[in-house]
């Protein structure tokens, strides 16, 4: 037919002159037709009629096979293709079909990038009306469509029926590969590129490619510098709806995505899909080096920089690198001492939110995570992941230098300082550096000496957590540490380790001038002074050295027993500790070793029944000869040899002004000298040093 009317604007040819006057229509905008009821305006009447029916509800147009009924007689045509499959409309450029002519109009528009319609509040442009029309409710915040169930509202139809999926459970997409089902059919082809490795959207600036569109947008503003979502509470703006969505969470605490299994609620609907799989055991990103599977392909992306050894991440003030932007955003804050997480409860602050939560289970007592093993209960899954290795054994992480096996990779980290000689951890008051944190916060104890860690049964304090949870087992008596070999238990685990080495040999201090080994440090130690000729104990009666503390003892045990007894013939390895000692028998009194009287003559036993060095009885100090004058009522002997003068003409034992407590007798030839010194040098004429007890007990 001949399409003898066109129009001057846009060149369009029509058959009828009432056509191209209802075409001139789009563009004056006029709209003489209007709703009685909405007031809404059309371009021609038959419109008004169609859109009247969506007041009145009227459905005349039924589909004989589905039985679903519709305003429109062209709405069940389109309709009944989606039964028998038809698309009767090609695109001459690429041959998709489509089963409308608006749809394929729609897409031809993706070949001539053609956007006709604008928003007149932002100048965004669109493909189509109704796509334009769906960003207008952005501006006016309108959501004409209402869930029944939970009264959740949409701006879209389309928005409305996946959300009742999330109530039907209804997952009509599957993956052919793995079966996997899904809501929407965006969600399908996301999830197929994941088997393909495909990544079709390109970045032009860095070459980037992603899988999502959606991803790409969002990449964009990394470059631009755009982020369009503004908080209305704090003015704080974000490049993602969803980082705005999740944001404004914080400010309503709105948590209304809740797990089915285990009751816990989350702040989105990601956050919770991605809890699902902790239930499920689901983990669809897998390793293609080591075959490891993680649930998120943020976790698959940071495990594959462990294979290349990238660490893409570099702190500016130390120059340190790290394979996680969130393990320098946590290691800066070593810089800035920075701990933005506080407890309510005690105000005890933590640099990461983790440690946190955590540490609020210290209060409420909660132990979540269960060992299926042996029930014990733990506050956090890492500590469960830790217990979990005592019954299986497995030891994954291996030295590729000594080839020792490590349960955890944190210790592997530091025991690989071992090898480099990396000490990290600085005391800023002495300079002394450490290769592990919790040796310097031990160490800091050194410089304050705080012992904040008090024992409830006996109060005795401890500068380390560590030491007081070992002392308390000496209460329990209880030895968690056994060894395999013997059976053998001990209290801590250093002390198995050192006691092992008997059952294998090992011997892994060596000396570095005769290469002898030993088991601990502490006996190589006392080696070397053997080289060294080092004897820092020193004997207080004979100014003896030693080279170790129990020599020293054997030597005060075996020399000089007299001088380290008291009245009680308790032994002291010190003079001080024994002048200490005589005053509950002294009545408070102030004794002294070596000056005026010993303790032996103050109880009546001056050198009872003693040789002499010599050999022959020592008559001259005999109990029967030197008897106490206060015992007896009369002077003894004692007044013949110190001049006629007694030790003591009151009931006191002791006159510490007597004439005689300034002699020194001999006990081989009798002869008395007034001072110690002319006394030892008398003794030498003799030739032997005489021990103090020896002596006549007076100086």
């Amino acid at each position: 037919m001949e399409k003898s009317y066109g129009c001057q604007i846009c060149q369009k040819s029509f058959s009828e002159s009432s056509h191209m006057k209802r075409h001139m229509k789009t563009h004056t905008c006029e709209k003489p037709y209007m709703c009685q009821v909405c007031k809404k305006s059309f371009s021609r009447s038959s419109h008004v009629k169609e859109h009247m029916k969506m007041h009145t509800g009227e459905k005349p147009y039924s589909c004989t096979l589905c039985q679903k009924t519709f305003a429109e007689s062209g709405n069940m045509k389109r309709h009944m293709r989606t039964h028998s499959g038809e698309k009767p409309y090609r695109c001459q450029l690429c041959q998709k079909t489509f089963s409308c002519t608006g749809n394929l109009k729609a897409h031809m528009r993706t070949h001539t990038g053609e956007k006709p319609y604008r928003c007149q509040l932002c100048g965004k442009t669109f493909a189509g009306s109704d796509h334009m029309k769906t960003h207008m409710r952005t501006h006016s915040g309108e959501k004409p469509y209402k869930c029944q169930l939970c009264e959740k509202t949409f701006s879209q139809t389309g928005s409305l029926k996946l959300h009742a999926r999330t109530h039907t459970g209804e997952k009509p997409y599957r993956c052919q590969l793995c079966q996997k089902a899904f809501a929407q059919r965006c969600q399908l082809e996301q999830h197929t590129r994941t088997h393909s490795g495909e990544k079709p959207y390109t970045c032009q600036v860095c070459m980037k490619s992603f899988s999502e569109k959606g991803s790409l947008v969002r990449h964009i503003r990394t470059h631009t510098g755009e982020r369009p979502y503004k908080c209305q509470w704090c003015q704080r703006t974000f490049a993602s709806l969803n980082s705005h969505k999740y944001h404004m969470t914080i400010h309503s605490g709105e948590k209304a995505y809740m797990c089915q299994l285990c009751q816990k609620s989350f702040t989105s609907s990601s956050t919770l899909k991605l809890h699902m799989r902790i239930h499920t055991g689901e983990k669809p990103y897998r390793c293609q080096v080591c075959g490891k599977s993680f649930i998120t392909g943020g976790t698959l992306k940071l495990h594959m920089l462990t294979h290349s050894d990238e660490k893409p991440f570099h702190c500016q003030l130390c120059l340190k690198s790290f394979r996680n932007p969130n393990y320098m955003h946590k290691h800066m804050r070593a810089h800035t001492a920075e701990r933005p997480y506080y407890c309510e409860l005690c105000q005890k602050s933590f640099v990461q939110g983790r440690h946190l939560k955590m540490h609020m289970r210290t209060h409420t007592s909660e132990r979540p995570r269960r060992c299926m093993l042996c029930q014990k209960s733990f506050a956090d899954y890492c500590l469960l992941k830790k217990h979990m290795s005592t019954h299986t054994g497995e030891k994954p992480y291996k030295c590729q230098l000594c080839f020792k096996s490590f349960k955890y990779a944190s210790n592997l980290r530091v025991h690989m300082r071992s090898h480099t000689g990396e000490k990290p951890y600085t005391c800023q008051l002495c300079h002394k550096s450490f290769a592990r944190s919790c040796i310097l916060e031990s160490h800091m104890v050194t410089h304050t000496d705080e012992k904040p860690y008090t024992c409830q049964l006996c109060q005795k304090s401890f500068a380390c957590r560590g030491y007081l949870k070992a002392h308390l087992r000496t209460h329990t008596d209880e030895k968690p540490h056994r060894c395999q070999v013997c059976q053998k238990a001990f209290t801590v685990r250093s002390t198995l380790k050192k006691h092992m080495r008997i059952h294998s040999g090992e011997k892994p201090y060596i000396c570095e001038i005769c290469d002898k080994g030993f088991t601990e440090i502490g006996h190589l130690g006392i080696h070397r002074r053997f080289h060294l000729g080092v004897k820092p104990y020193i004997c207080e009666w004979c100014k003896k050295g030693f080279t170790q503390t129990g020599d020293l003892k054997k030597h005060i045990r075996r020399t000089h027993p007299t001088e380290t007894q008291d009245i009680c013939n308790k032994p002291y390895t010190k003079s001080s500790d024994l002048s200490e000692q005589f005053k509950p028998h002294a009545g408070g009194q102030d004794f002294k070793i070596g000056c005026k009287v010993t303790a032996k003559m103050h109880n009546h036993l001056v050198a009872s029944s003693t040789t002499c060095i010599t050999g022959k009885p020592n008559e001259r100090f005999s109990k029967d000869r030197y008897a106490c004058p206060c015992s007896s009522g009369n002077a003894g002997p004692l007044s013949e040899i110190y001049d006629g003068e007694c030790l003591s003409t009151t009931n006191s034992c002791v006159d510490e002004t007597a004439s005689l407590l300034q002699s020194f007798g001999c006990g081989i030839c009798d002869k008395l000298l007034p001072v110690e010194n002319a006394f030892l040098e008398h003794c030498s004429s003799h030739r032997f040093s005489p021990p103090h007890d020896l002596l006549a007990d007076l100086c």
